[in-house]
């Protein structure tokens, strides 16, 4: 199994590059899969209140792991 990840600030078009990147990648045959984009999904909610608050801004390593855990 091999696992992608798209990391990037909100409007930078990671959806728009995953999605695209699952249309070619299923074209060619290769079984894929994308996470779902459901905000009510505890990790990326405490995640987005971390985002909204400078207080609690996560550092590099923080959100690399809160984004991990999402999917």
């Amino acid at each position: 199994m091999i696992v992608v990840a798209f990391e990037g600030i909100d409007g930078s078009g990671k959806s728009s590059i995953c999605q695209e990147a699952l249309r070619t990648l299923t074209r060619r045959g290769i079984l894929c899969d994308a996470p779902t984009s459901d905000k009510e999904r505890p990790i990326r909610k405490a995640y987005g209140e971390l985002l909204r608050d400078k207080r609690t801004f996560p550092n590099t390593q923080t959100s690399l792991y809160l984004g991990s855990a999402d999917f």
